[in-house]
């Protein structure tokens, strides 16, 4: 609600904090909508939404952040569906978008996702740099909180290898 009413307070003509208020909006029922599935048609007509004025504003920022959010509801979709390849190539939009735009933790964000792709269809070996490439950039950028989920996914393809001093020293993952 709060951001819906930050949204109606932005005069169009600031389409670039327009675009970003919407994609955060998106962003906000896309993570609700992740732990209950409560409602998810109206988290994608807001993703949808923000991102047709990301596109208008030509704000790759937020257009990043709406795709995203799409991105990771079609993958906890794939979990039925099997299409990992679908999903993965999504993610790699993502990635190209940021890129282009700078965003350092987004990036991290769009690598752990793209590494659970491959993950997730049991291809570890592919997954295991682009988990180590998420650490790397989140250490860059400071955050620990996404430093947590490739340490952890990092940690457990080791415990699975039975690598279980590589597993217990994740913290220090050498790079790729």
């Amino acid at each position: 609600r709060l951001l819906t009413r930050e949204i109606e307070r932005q005069p169009r003509t600031e389409a670039v904090a327009r675009a970003r208020l919407l994609a955060e909006r998106g962003r906000v029922l896309a993570d609700r909508n992740s732990y209950g599935r409560r409602d998810p048609a109206s988290a994608r007509r807001a993703l949808e939404e923000a991102l047709a004025a990301a596109r208008g504003a030509s704000d790759p920022v937020s257009e990043a952040v709406a795709l995203q959010s799409l991105a990771q509801m079609r993958y906890g979709e794939t979990f039925e569906t099997g299409d990992w390849e679908g999903v993965r190539s999504d993610f790699e939009r993502v990635i190209a978008l940021r890129e282009r735009a700078g965003d350092r933790r987004g990036l991290a964000e769009s690598y752990f996702y793209l590494g659970l792709t491959y993950e997730q269809d049991g291809r570890p070996d592919e997954a295991l740099p682009l988990y180590r490439r998420s650490l790397e950039i989140a250490r860059e950028v400071g955050d620990g909180v996404l430093q947590s989920y490739p340490h952890r996914h990092i940690g457990g393809i080791e415990e699975e290898r039975g690598e279980l001093d590589a597993a217990a020293n994740v913290v220090e993952a050498p790079r790729d």
